[in-house]
């Protein structure tokens, strides 16, 4: 039940706008703020639950040299090699949304943010009256990897299946039978593929995608703040914003959320 609630919790956070952003893009439509070249950014990184990616560090930033110092994240475990300089991430079991990884390098504080995003299990499904026969499932989704992806008949009654798990979008897909290709007999939404023959089409969408807030930038009225309003699909959400200023974290009490409006108050970088 606890990695339950963890999950839903940061699930929520997520689709209900934790919104990250670098203030140094920010100060990009505040053109009368006179500011320094901002530091390089440090991106997003997206992992899957379940998964461990490694990361070399000159991947996610370049220094002269790295001595670096990790603090404990409880959301993703994360594994330093200081010989080859790369990084091991894996996400905690039952987590997913966005967390921040803080270090730092040469006594440096820095912020990583990291997006543990779970994909979306889709099962296709397909008749094979042929005995014997090797069956797969290929799309744009494996780059058309024609024996990457395999079908099981666990039933015995030839019906094969494979789940496989994807991103919101649309996808083209064809199942290989033995030597041949065939479209899905039971879909009836498919495309030329531009050879003669023709792909079926799979539209996968998140059931939480629809409950996504969205943001626009309102127009800045040269008094050292930047406004966002934030369009909701829902109401009495919870929004938490963090905003990161040369990969640091900003501090909390110059940001406020008024109603559908964020202000960030740059009086503290402005010069004045």
């Amino acid at each position: 039940m606890k990695a339950d609630l963890k999950h839903n919790f940061y699930h929520d956070l997520m689709l209900s706008a934790v919104l990250l952003f670098s203030l140094f893009v920010l100060l990009n439509c505040a053109h009368d703020i006179s500011i320094d070249k901002p530091a390089e950014l440090i991106e997003f990184r997206t992992i899957e639950p379940g998964t461990t990616i490694s990361i070399n560090v000159e991947d996610i930033f370049f220094a002269v040299s790295y001595d670096l110092i990790f603090s404990p994240n409880q959301d993703v475990h994360l594994d330093y090699d200081v010989i080859e300089n790369t990084i091991r991430l894996a996400a905690a079991e039952g987590f997913s949304g966005i967390t921040y990884i803080e270090f730092k390098n040469n006594q440096q504080s820095y912020v990583w943010p990291i997006i543990v995003k779970e994909k979306i299990p889709f099962t296709f499904h397909v008749s094979v009256p042929e005995k014997g026969v090797n069956v797969f499932v290929m799309g744009n989704f494996n780059d058309w990897n024609r024996s990457s992806l395999p079908m099981s008949d666990d039933g015995g009654d030839g019906i094969f299946s494979r789940t496989v798990y994807l991103d919101d979008g649309i996808y083209q897909y064809q199942f290989v039978i033995g030597n041949r290709e065939i479209y899905d007999p039971d879909n009836p939404l498919k495309t030329d593929n531009g050879f003669g023959y023709f792909n079926s089409l799979l539209q996968v969408k998140s059931p939480r995608k629809a409950g996504i807030p969205h943001l626009y930038f309102l127009p800045y009225r040269h008094d050292h703040r930047l406004r966002l309003a934030l369009d909701s699909p829902r109401e009495n959400i919870n929004v938490k914003v963090t905003v990161l200023k040369d990969n640091a974290f900003y501090p909390e009490q110059f940001i406020e959320i008024n109603n559908d409006e964020i202000i960030i108050d740059l009086q503290p970088i402005s010069g004045d």
